[in-house]
């Protein structure tokens, strides 16, 4: 199993209000707070946030589009 050194540049954060996980680079963290969620990624589960977050390639959270 590889070493996943990206999970350094995440923060993970739990909604008790819409019971889901969300993921993002620390350098969004300022946009994710005050409601700016375009390089956000959300789960309902923890374990499969991870997953996706350790299959990125290049680490980066995919933009959504429109």
């Amino acid at each position: 199993m590889k070493r996943p050194e990206h999970f350094q540049d995440y923060l993970f954060h739990y909604n008790p209000y819409t019971e889901m996980w969300a993921a993002f680079k620390r350098e969004h963290s300022n946009d994710y707070f005050n409601g700016d969620v375009s390089n956000v990624v959300f789960y309902f589960s923890i374990k499969d946030l991870v997953r996706y977050v350790n299959n990125l390639e290049d680490g980066t959270v995919a933009q959504k589009e429109g």
